[in-house]
């Protein structure tokens, strides 16, 4: 059996695992033929970027395939029409789901005991970000710390296992946070979401596009989402203002503009 042999097999497989899933949610036969047609116009507009070398290694270090996910995204796409539609701006509940687990994790990383991180949760929990204001309960990142996850568990920075709780707090109904649940907790939609729904930019590498949807239009600060020197160099010349703002803060920019401070400072 050859290497193409073999991956055609897995891809099949996890194909199938999804749609064992999904089948309960998708009852009308139109449904089924516009995922399919949504999800093969997607797949032709991005495989040339995801089988480029530069983004290789990311998109096979996911427990699925891009392909995979890309499925998953196309039937939540499909049957979450107008929470999907909020996705490119923001304003989605998937990226509050994101937005939160990334303001949880950016805040352990200025900590070295859990209880200093509570603490420091508590105080930031009164000043919450407006967008957080709706939910069922105004601070819910430090409630999410202290009574729902294990300090194990966000020391390991678990996306499926934090998401899977958060979203008891975002998704009111029962038939929908089960079906979000399963697709989030299970892998089969990740940080990568917004990936699969955007065309992206020609010879763009993954991390600099999601750093700018998420960081950069998005407001959303990620200290320490993995940046190459390529692709800070991209984003000074694309974006010279934004990336002097706060929500642009990263470790990575800060050390490659201190070991180039003779370019651009």
């Amino acid at each position: 059996m050859t290497d193409n042999q073999r991956s055609s097999l897995s891809q099949h497989a996890e194909f199938n695992r999804l749609f064992a899933i999904v089948s309960p949610y998708i009852t009308d036969k139109r449904l089924m033929i516009t995922i399919r047609n949504d999800y093969v116009i997607y797949h032709e507009a991005l495989k040339n970027t995801f089988s480029d070398p530069s983004n290789i290694e990311r998109m096979t270090s996911r427990r699925y395939s891009w392909e995979t996910r890309l499925l998953a995204m196309t039937i939540y796409r499909n049957i979450y029409i107008g929470d999907a539609e909020k996705i490119p701006s923001g304003d989605s509940l998937l990226n509050d789901i994101y937005d939160i687990y990334v303001a949880i994790l950016n805040r352990i990383s200025a900590h070295t005991t859990m209880q200093d991180l509570l603490a420091d949760t508590q105080e930031y929990g009164n000043n919450v970000d407006r967008k957080f204001v709706g939910f069922p309960n105004d601070n819910i990142i430090h409630k999410t710390l202290r009574c729902g996850l294990s300090t194990d568990l966000i020391a390991n920075k678990e996306f499926p296992a934090i998401i899977d709780y958060l979203c008891e707090h975002v998704f009111q109904d029962p038939v929908r946070q089960n079906l979000i649940r399963i697709l989030l907790s299970q892998g089969y939609i990740d940080e990568d979401f917004m990936l699969f729904t955007i065309s992206l930019p020609e010879n763009a590498t993954i991390n600099q596009v999601l750093f700018e949807m998420h960081c950069i239009k998005g407001r959303n600060p990620n200290y320490n989402y993995p940046l190459s020197d390529e692709d800070i160099r991209t984003l000074i010349e694309r974006h010279p203002l934004e990336i002097t703002q706060p929500y642009s803060f990263n470790i990575y920019i800060l050390i490659f503009l201190l070991n180039h401070s003779d370019e651009y400072l």
